[in-house]
């Protein structure tokens, strides 16, 4: 009878290690706006879906319970998979801000915004969708998140893609969107004047010497004086 409450003991205390890892782990990566800044780099849980099924439903509880974090941009090369990403945001009440995805060639990207367990924002885009469909006229996405209130946001990525995928995300308050816009479309204006300019040189033929003019033949005379004809 000991040996049995011992072995139970043990168990028991196995069981409770495992509901409470599970437990710190059931929660995505905090960033703390007002600690970390919206410069700071995200910190994000990810998950690969091999065979692109899931839905919502299915892909939450999953990247809490099996997602890796990672702490740099994820580049994950080429891929028949989708990928889902999360973090949650805090920030005081009323911050507004959008996600950058600066990619720019992903064929679907989807995003679902949960704050206190109900869903607050869903938007899709990418590659395959009108470009006017975009919330911004800007390379990659740039999404708008709901305005925060005093619970947090949770943030959920899915991206899937027939070329290289690479998510390179920073968190853009809206004061500052006007501001990458411009800047966006001032380095897209050279890059498209540069090509520009190289193209009208690659088309046109090689530039060719001037002819020389006709010079007059040398005379022998005198300036002033008229050369004389010899029989």
């Amino acid at each position: 009878m000991p040996l049995a409450i011992r072995w139970l003991q043990v168990v028991l205390s196995i069981v409770l290690l495992t509901a409470l890892a599970a437990g710190a782990r059931a929660e995505l990566p905090l960033h703390d706006v007002a600690s970390h800044g919206s410069d700071a780099p995200l910190r994000l849980l990810l998950l690969e879906e091999p065979h692109s099924t899931w839905t919502i439903r299915d892909a939450y509880p999953r990247l809490l319970a099996h997602g890796q974090i990672v702490d740099k941009t994820p580049s994950l090369g080429w891929s028949d998979s989708s990928w889902w990403l999360g973090l949650r945001l805090s920030d005081r009440a009323g911050g507004r801000y959008y996600l950058w995805l600066d990619h720019m060639y992903l064929d679907d990207v989807q995003l679902w915004v949960f704050a206190g367990g109900k869903l607050q924002l869903y938007r899709e885009t990418g590659d395959l969708l009108p470009f006017a469909r975009r919330d911004a006229p800007l390379r990659g996405f740039l999404l708008p998140l709901p305005t925060l209130g005093m619970a947090p946001q949770d943030v959920i990525l899915r991206v899937k893609s027939t070329s290289s995928v690479s998510m390179p995300l920073k968190l853009i308050p809206a004061e500052q969107k006007d501001r990458l816009l411009v800047g966006s479309w001032l380095t897209d204006g050279l890059i498209v004047g540069a090509l520009l300019v190289m193209a009208l040189c690659s088309s046109s033929p090689p530039c060719a010497s001037a002819p020389s003019a006709t010079t007059a033949p040398r005379s022998s005379a005198w300036p002033g004086t008229s050369p004389r004809s010899t029989t």
